[in-house]
C-alpha cells in the first residue's frame, strides 16, 4: 500500500503572493522558530510514527512558493498569532530522532550533544519532558553548514537525563552542566530534587566554538550535586498558571523563593550552593548545591518502628541532642527561622553501629530571616506548624521549637512506654516527657526555647553517662 504524502495535509502552493507570518532561515534560528519547525515536523509525521521520520521542507522558490500553514500552541509563538503561515529560505532535511544518554556517550552522541548545547545555550534547564504536556521533549539540532548551503541538515534529539547549567564560583566565565538522575531524590509541595553524579564541562577552543568533556564523579561523593527544581504546573489549556497552594505563587514569586533559599544556604558553607537559575521560557527556577550524604530522619524512623527499635537509649538521646544543636547552630545562629522542621528535612549520618555522627538541616524553601519582621506567607507542614503561626502571627525561633518538640513526641520518642524504652527509670521518662511537653506548649508564652531544651537534654545525658564526642562537631556551623 502506497504511503500518503503527509505534506499534502498542510502545505499550500501558490503563484499568487500571500501574506507570510514567518520566513525562517534554518541557519539563524530564534528559539521560537525552533519550536515552529518541531511542531511542523510532528504535524507532517504519520500518526503511526513514534518519532518524525526523515522529512524535507522545501524553501521558497523563484517561480512558485511553498508555504506551510499550521496552528501553534500559543505558549510557543511569543506574541504572534497562533495560526501561522511559514516559508523557508533554504531546504531543511529533518532526520529521525536520536536518543542521547549523557551518562553513556559515544563519539556520535558526544558530537550531537555538543551541537545541542550550542543550539540551546539560552536554556539553563534542559528537561527530558515537556513541562506543560509531560510528553518526551524533542530538541532540534541544526548541524554545521556553510552559509551558502542550499539544504540544511537537522537532527531531532531526545535526552534520557535532564541537564542543568550552572556557573562556577571560581571562574564565572566557565560553566558546567549537571546530569540529573532519571528518578528524583524526593518531592515536596514546592519542588523536586534530583541527584547529579556526573557533570559536563564546556571548554572554549581556538575555533571560536566549544568542546565538551564529561567528568565522572561517581566515586567522589564530595563532588555530587543536588538539583532542586520548583514545580511549574499548567491548566487544562496548557497555559502556565499560578501554583495551587495557598497563597498561590506565579513564576516571578517562584524566582524570589529560590533567591531567598540560596541566600540562606549561602550562610552555611557545607552546601556550596551555586547562583540561582531563574525561570525563563518554559523552565522553572532551580538551584544547585552539594549533596548531603546520609539518610533523612523519616527513613531512619521507618526502620526504628519495631518493638526493639534500632537505637539504644543512649543513641536515641544522643541523636536528639545533635538535632537540637543542628537547629540552633546551623539555623537560628545564622538568623534563619526554618518554619518546616520535620523528619524529612533532617539528614542524619549513622556509623555501622547506628551511632549518629552528623546531623544537617535541609530544605530552606519556606524559611525567613529572623531579623526581617515583614509578614510572610504561611509555610510549613500542617501537623508541625505552631498554633501562633496558624493564627496568622509571624514565625519565630519558638515556632521552630514547637515543630521540633512535636516531632519528638510523635516520632523519635513516641510511645515512651514501649519495651525499647525499658532501660529508662520512671523519673528519667518523666524528664523526657517534661522536655517534650514544655517545648510543644500551645501558648507561646509558656513554651521553652531550643537552648533551654538543649540544657535539659544534656543534663539527662550526663545522668545516663553518655559519651558524645560528636556533639562538638555541630559547633563548626557557627559561621
Amino acid at each position: 500500500m502506497q504511503r500518503e504524502d503527509p505534506s499534502e495535509k498542510i502545505s499550500k502552493f501558490s503563484l499568487q503572493p500571500i501574506q507570510t507570518d514567518e520566513v525562517i532561515d534554518p541557519l539563524n534560528l530564534m528559539p521560537y522558530e525552533r519550536e515552529i519547525i518541531l511542531h511542523l515536523s510532528r504535524t507532517l509525521s504519520s500518526p503511526d510514527d513514534k518519532h518524525p521520520q526523515r522529512i524535507t521542507l522545501q524553501k521558497t522558490g523563484k517561480l512558485k512558493k511553498q508555504y506551510y500553514q499550521l496552528n501553534m500552541p500559543s505558549r510557543h509563538v511569543h506574541g504572534l498569532d497562533a495560526s501561522l503561515t511559514i516559508a523557508f529560505t533554504r531546504n531543511i532535511t529533518i532526520h529521525p530522532t536520536t536518543i542521547i544518554n549523557p551518562d553513556q556517550l559515544t563519539g556520535k552522541t558526544t558530537k550531537l550533544l555538543k551541537y545541542l548545547l550550542a543550539n540551546y545555550v539560552h536554556l539553563s534547564v534542559i528537561n527530558t519532558k515537556d513541562c506543560v504536556t509531560d510528553q518526551p521533549k524533542l530538541f532540534l539540532v541544526v548541524l554545521p553548514a556553510d552559509n551558502k548551503a542550499k539544504t540544511v541538515q537537522v537532527q531531532l534529539v531526545q535526552l534520557t537525563h535532564p541537564l542543568v547549567r550552572y556557573q562556577r564560583k571560581k571562574n564565572v566565565d566557565e560553566y558546567r552542566y549537571a546530569i540529573c538522575s532519571k528518578n528524583p531524590l524526593g518531592s515536596g509541595g514546592l519542588g523536586t530534587t534530583f541527584l547529579s553524579r556526573q557533570t559536563i564541562k564546556c571548554i572554549d577552543n581556538s575555533y571560536g566554538s566549544h568542546d565538551i568533556v564529561c567528568k565522572d564523579i561517581k566515586n567522589d561523593m564530595t563532588k555530587w550535586r543536588v538539583i532542586k527544581q520548583l514545580h511549574l504546573p499548567v491548566d487544562k489549556n496548557e497555559v502556565v498558571k499560578r501554583i495551587g497552594i495557598s497563597p498561590q505563587l506565579d513564576r516571578a514569586e517562584q524566582n524570589d523563593l529560590i533567591i531567598d533559599e540560596i541566600k540562606f544556604l549561602s550562610r552555611m558553607s557545607i552546601f556550596h550552593v551555586k547562583d540561582p537559575i531563574l525561570a525563563a521560557h518554559d523552565e522553572s527556577p532551580a538551584l544547585v548545591m552539594r549533596y548531603i550524604s546520609g539518610s533523612d530522619l523519616f527513613d531512619i524512623l521507618e526502620l526504628d518502628d519495631t518493638p526493639t527499635g534500632i537505637f539504644t537509649i543512649q543513641q536515641r538521646l544522643q541523636l536528639t541532642i545533635m538535632i537540637t544543636e543542628a537547629i540552633i547552630f546551623q539555623v537560628h545562629e545564622n538568623h534563619i527561622i526554618h518554619r518546616d522542621i520535620k523528619p524529612e528535612n533532617i539528614m542524619v549520618k549513622l556509623d555501622k553501629h547506628n551511632n549518629p555522627t552528623f546531623v544537617t538541616i535541609i530544605d530552606f524553601g519556606v524559611s525567613i530571616d529572623s531579623r526581617n519582621k515583614r509578614r510572610s506567607i504561611l509555610g510549613g507542614t500542617m501537623e508541625y506548624i505552631s498554633p501562633e503561626v496558624l493564627d496568622g502571627k509571624q514565625a519565630c525561633e519558638l515556632s521552630d521549637a514547637y515543630s521540633f518538640s512535636v516531632m519528638l513526641r510523635d516520632n523519635l520518642w513516641n510511645s515512651l512506654y514501649q519495651d525499647k524504652y525499658n532501660p529508662l527509670t520512671a523519673k528519667q521518662r518523666g524528664k523526657i516527657v517534661n522536655v517534650i511537653l514544655r517545648g510543644a506548649e500551645t501558648n507561646i508564652k509558656d513554651r521553652i526555647s531550643l537552648p533551654e531544651i538543649l540544657v535539659m537534654l544534656r543534663e539527662l545525658s550526663d545522668e545516663l553517662k553518655i559519651d558524645s564526642p560528636c556533639l562538638s562537631r555541630q559547633n563548626s556551623f557557627k559561621l
